[in-house]
């Protein structure tokens, strides 16, 4: 359940739990407050000191920002045996029969989440997380519906066009009882050109 710094990754036990590493993004002196957020939001505080990060993520549906965030982020897992590390959007066939023993964080990339939510302490409607790195690589990750938030985007040189349209792309299919699949796609374009200009600090 160890969670500490290990060059530009945050090397978070399987077992650590969701307030543990909320707490120590927050002493850490603000690292990627989003994701911090994120942890805020996806629990109330009792529960957050009792599910722990590798089974918060494995378990996550399409409604969880803190899965969404961690996907954007392109967090990798250790598997066991074999010490294999497999990206977290690549796991549905790399774990069977494995067992989860960390979960790594990068910290060299910036981070925002953008979302609609009822109030402030609901599930998102629909959510856009939007990752980038000094080499200029980024990726979006489109949530709030279905049984996993969505890669949408990876790459170099997108502008914020493309990434909402890829965005309003992914939610063609995305109603529900909570919103219309018309709703989600048009806030999920506006939510991810946000979230664009956040970490790519654009006007």
């Amino acid at each position: 359940d160890a969670i500490r710094r290990r060059g530009a990754f945050l090397e978070v036990g399987a077992t650590a739990k969701l307030e543990a590493l909320l707490q120590f993004l927050v002493a850490s002196g603000g690292l990627l407050p989003d994701l911090a957020t994120a942890l805020r939001l996806e629990l109330p505080l009792n529960l957050r000191q009792a599910a722990s990060a590798a089974g918060t993520l494995l378990s996550a549906n399409g409604r969880s920002l803190f899965s969404a965030a961690c996907l954007a982020l392109d967090t990798h897992l250790t598997l066991l045996p074999g010490e294999e590390r497999a990206s977290l959007d690549m796991q549905a066939g790399s774990l069977s029969g494995r067992l989860v023993s960390q979960v790594w964080l990068p910290l060299d990339a910036r981070l925002a989440c953008e979302t609609v939510r009822r109030t402030p302490a609901d599930f998102p409607l629909v959510s856009a997380c939007v990752a980038a790195w000094p080499s200029g690589r980024a990726r979006l990750v489109v949530g709030g519906f279905g049984s996993r938030p969505r890669l949408v985007l990876d790459g170099v040189g997108v502008t914020p066009e493309e990434a909402a349209q890829a965005a309003r792309n992914a939610c063609q299919e995305a109603g529900d009882d909570f919103a219309s699949a018309e709703y989600r796609a048009e806030m999920a374009a506006l939510l991810s050109q946000r979230g664009w200009q956040r970490v790519f600090k654009t006007d």
